[in-house]
């Protein structure tokens, strides 16, 4: 019935298709080559085509917008309208400057057609890159403030025609560019020399050279690199003092170092927190300086961090600061930190409670407790006046399945925590299981028949649930031939009984299955009904071949047409 009924949805499907293709005019877009293959290219050769579009519906048909998926396939085409039979021109180019071995790129025209919404106009082929360098990419190491720094680059002419390097310039005043030729016509090594002083953050430029060929003419390499500060914070700028004491101090040292050896001063040092106090000490006269700061208590929370400041002069482009923080227990917590309820069901509510501990100098008050679920009511009770509180939260029917997650809000007197948020949270909410249940429900499965040539055996699970107590005292089956016998489970004989089974592969059950009643000494769940049915295989509905007819007599050659004359 199953696979009938799905060839039928089936067929349903495909005629219901023409049907709705037919309810009224519908544009269509056509292209007749939308894929364009330019094979191999170099990568300074222009790649260009233009893509016809056609309306082949009976509708006008909208082009809504041509989209580009790459930079590198420049496209201006407008929106436009295009009548039956009408047709449009798309030009696109692809520029392949800085691409590299085989793509696939595509622009998407995107309309009204119902069955094609977005038409792709692909481009596909190899491009070639005619200079190459390594490595690929021009960065320096490191500047020094003291001496020039260099970097080594190896050019590589991949083009049939030779290539000569010449009238090298550079757009930074800072970098000189010398070149030399190790394969005449094909390799040469370009230096970089980046001389100081710097300013700013970054060195980046660009150096273009003659290359002697038809095409390309020039070649640009781009280079860069990070430049140093003037002045330097050693070894870290960023210090997590841990877990605060308060009857302990804590010292950190940081030292300014002058990177470029140029002479600098240190005017001016200031803290955000005023109980982390820098000392200053200059070791090397306008050179290098070190910076002690202390932490001192009492620490506070919710003030435990500082943002210790440096100004220089000459004054450094970049901003010279240290951060110092530490961590410390919240005045107010909660004990164990969320609420949680543990067995909760549908039509049964339940309570959870936590402990509110107040860690002040202070007294603090805390009321009005807010809760965002709606069966969850919170409820305050005083344990010490100011110091601790109980906070209990009950869970009322009906809930609904799933877990509970939510939040309580207290208002608190404390300064720096005005509001305390305890999250609410649960185990799954199930139902209850019933107080002696048998498993497998409502059929036990046995191997079909002819599957083996031996007996199949099987169990039925009593199991006894909410602390009850269950014993198997007889079982009843339909059919003779089955059967039975009851093991209690050692180590839980009244709470866990196995039923086994033993069906004989020649017994025969009836279609719908057999009937077993297991009885039990419980007084609510005194007896249980299952069924034995075997395993049937889903038939499957096989087409029938075509018989082929009788063989046709093969044509007659020229020899038996002649004798036939």
């Amino acid at each position: 019935m199953t696979a009938t009924w799905r060839c039928a949805g089936l067929w349903a499907v495909v005629l219901a298709g023409p049907v709705l293709a037919a309810a009224g005019p519908q544009p269509k877009i056509q292209v007749d080559e939308p894929v364009y293959k330019f094979g191999k290219v170099w990568d300074f050769e222009p790649v260009e085509r233009e893509f016809e579009v056609k309306n082949a519906g009976d509708a006008p048909l909208r082009i809504k917008r041509v989209r580009s998926t790459c930079g590198c396939l420049p496209v201006k085409a407008k929106p436009q309208t295009l009548a039956p039979g009408a047709s449009t021109k798309i030009k696109i180019r692809l520029v392949a400057k800085n691409l590299r071995g085989k793509l696939k790129k595509a622009v998407y025209v995107e309309s009204n057609d119902p069955k094609k919404p977005r038409q792709p106009l692909t481009f596909s082929g190899e491009v070639r890159q005619s200079i190459t360098m390594a490595p690929p990419a021009a960065r320096f190491k490191q500047l020094d403030h003291k001496v020039p720094s260099t970097l080594e680059l190896t050019l590589t002419n991949h083009l049939p025609d030779p290539m000569t390097l010449s009238g090298p310039v550079s757009t930074h005043a800072n970098v000189s560019v010398e070149c030399s030729e190790i394969e005449k016509g094909k390799t040469f090594k370009v230096l970089l020399t980046a001389k100081p002083p710097y300013t700013g953050r970054a060195l980046s430029g660009k150096v273009t050279f003659k290359t002697g060929l038809a095409k390309p003419l020039t070649h640009t390499i781009s280079f860069f690199a990070r430049v140093p500060p003037p002045v330097n914070i050693e070894p870290v700028r960023v210090f997590d003092l841990g877990r605060l004491d308060n009857s302990k101090e804590y010292t950190r040292t940081v030292r300014l170092v002058s990177t470029g050896g140029e002479p600098f001063e240190l005017m001016e040092v200031s803290s955000s927190n005023w109980r982390f106090m820098p000392l200053v000490r200059e070791l090397t006269e306008k050179k290098v300086y070190d910076v002690q700061i202390t932490a001192r208590p009492p620490f506070v929370w919710g003030a435990n961090r500082a943002y210790v400041t440096f100004k220089t002069r000459p004054a450094v482009t970049t901003k010279l600061a240290v951060q110092l923080h530490g961590q410390l227990p919240p005045p107010i917590t909660v004990s164990p930190q969320s609420l949680l309820f543990r067995h909760l069901t549908p039509e049964k509510g339940g309570q959870a409670s936590v402990t509110i501990s107040v860690d002040a100098p202070e007294p603090v008050k805390i009321s009005s407790a807010r809760s965002t679920l709606k069966n969850v009511t919170p409820k305050l009770e005083t344990l010490e006046e100011g110091k601790r509180y109980r906070l209990t939260g009950t869970a009322t029917p009906p809930l609904g399945p799933g877990r509970l997650s939510g939040q309580i809000t207290l208002d608190t007197s404390h300064p720096k925590m005005k509001t305390l948020t305890v999250p609410v949270q649960s185990f799954p909410i199930r139902r209850p299981l019933p107080a002696v249940s048998v498993t497998p429900d409502p059929v036990l499965t046995i191997p079909g028949a002819g599957a083996t040539t031996r007996p199949a055996n099987a169990s039925f699970v009593v199991r006894a649930n909410n602390n009850e107590k269950v014993h198997v005292t007889k079982v009843e089956v339909s059919h003779d031939q089955i059967a039975t016998s009851v093991e209690p489970y050692q180590g839980a004989k009244d709470r866990m009984t196995f039923v086994r089974i033993t069906v004989p592969a020649t017994a025969r059950l009836r279609p719908e299955g057999e009937t077993i009643t297991i009885h039990t000494d419980h007084k609510r769940f005194g007896k249980f009904t299952r069924q034995i049915a075997r395993y049937k295989r889903p038939t499957m509905r096989v087409r029938r071949p075509i018989r082929p007819g009788p063989p046709k007599a093969p044509p007659a050659t020229s020899t038996q047409r002649g004798a036939k004359r």
